[in-house]
């Protein structure tokens, strides 16, 4: 994946350009790029800043009609917020105050979505990429 098709189709929340050719390893051709698709129960290691695709998920019952983020003093703020799948098994999306859809509702009803698994607090998380939610 070229640097160009990163920076336009896959845009990273919050690291800038110089910052993630320092962290991020690009190998093969643009054509060669396919998220890894994965459940909630298969998240390890060593999918810790690799990009995963999550399919079947849903935002937990007490979330669902809330923004991406959480406000205070009238700005958004960085959030946690939880998708479980068909199963119960639930995973973190952390969701940063300054991300483009941070006053969005999160989505209602069964969606996928395309992120970078991080470990965040001793938990899996999940930073949604380029907003990619299908």
């Amino acid at each position: 994946m070229s640097w160009e098709l990163l920076r336009h189709k896959f845009k990273i929340d919050n690291i800038e350009e110089h910052i993630a050719k320092r962290i991020i390893t690009i190998e093969g051709a643009d054509s060669d790029y396919t998220p890894a698709k994965r459940r909630i129960t298969e998240i390890g290691v060593g999918d810790i800043s690799n990009v995963a695709w999550l399919d079947g998920v849903r935002i937990i019952a007490n979330e669902q009609g809330l923004s991406w983020c959480d406000t205070e003093d009238g700005r958004p703020t960085t959030t946690i917020r939880t998708i479980e799948d068909s199963d119960g098994n639930r995973l973190d999306i952390r969701t940063l105050g300054t991300c483009q859809y941070a006053n969005e509702r999160v989505p209602s009803g069964e969606f996928s979505v395309v992120g970078i698994i991080d470990y965040f607090g001793g938990r899996y998380t999940l930073r949604i990429i380029n907003k990619l939610i299908l």
